[in-house]
């Protein structure tokens, strides 16, 4: 059976439709688990600390963000289980084309793999949030390509989780988290600036943000408040 043949009969089939979306119920408390509470708890093990730094950032906005994130992944647990536990039909999932809900499958997949082998390069450096500790530069790996490789890894997994279980609670979940990852992401790019100054420009000239050539810093440089 083709790909396109499977999803064409879960989109038509309430029966096996109901199995997929309880298996990918499962699927999001995995990952919920395997990018977010294992790693922090590695990192706790492994160098005696918390990696969390929403509370200790230089920025008082950071707080607020770290909120939004810990919201968030109680929102996702929540989310996973309603699909274990509820009919798609009882959640308002939507009703879209096959090809638009198999595309969510290999989003999820490649956003799971950046996302956590992202985190694994980072080592020692991993933090969430902003820290005065000076951590190391990292520009090779996947930072060569992209200066944000584990937010990329989010968007891509939001992404395919939206399109997956598309409905007014993901696609409202998925704006308000991208948007709160674009702030972030912004606080952390004058972060590095104040820390690595000339260096980090250089290496932000070319390298996208989140993709790619996109979102590279241009001009006679990146103005930073004190």
């Amino acid at each position: 059976m083709s790909i396109y043949s499977y999803f064409a009969r879960e989109c038509t089939a309430p029966g096996e439709k109901d199995r997929t979306m309880k298996f990918f119920g499962y699927l999001i408390l995995g990952y919920i688990l395997s990018t977010t509470i294992l790693p922090l708890a590695h990192h706790r093990l492994t160098r005696g600390s918390w990696p969390l730094r929403f509370h200790s950032g230089a920025d008082p906005f950071q707080r607020f963000i770290g909120l939004q994130l810990a919201l968030a992944m109680g929102l996702g647990t929540l989310w996973g289980l309603s699909l274990i536990l509820f009919s798609p039909a009882s959640l308002h999932l939507m009703t879209i084309p096959v090809w638009m809900r198999a595309l969510g499958w290999p989003l999820l997949m490649v956003g799971f793999l950046m996302e956590s082998g992202s985190q694994f390069y980072m080592g020692k450096s991993f933090r969430m949030g902003l820290d005065e500790e000076h951590t190391e530069l990292l520009i090779t790996g996947p930072y060569h390509f992209v200066r944000n490789p584990v937010y990329t890894g989010l968007i891509l997994s939001l992404a395919g989780i939206t399109l997956i279980t598309l409905s007014p609670y993901t696609i409202m979940g998925a704006i308000w988290m991208i948007s709160t990852i674009s702030i972030q992401t912004r606080l952390e790019e004058q972060h590095m600036m104040k820390m690595h100054g000339q260096r980090y420009e250089t290496y932000a000239r070319r390298t996208g943000r989140f993709f790619p050539l996109l979102g590279r810093f241009h001009g006679a440089g990146m103005k930073v408040t004190a």
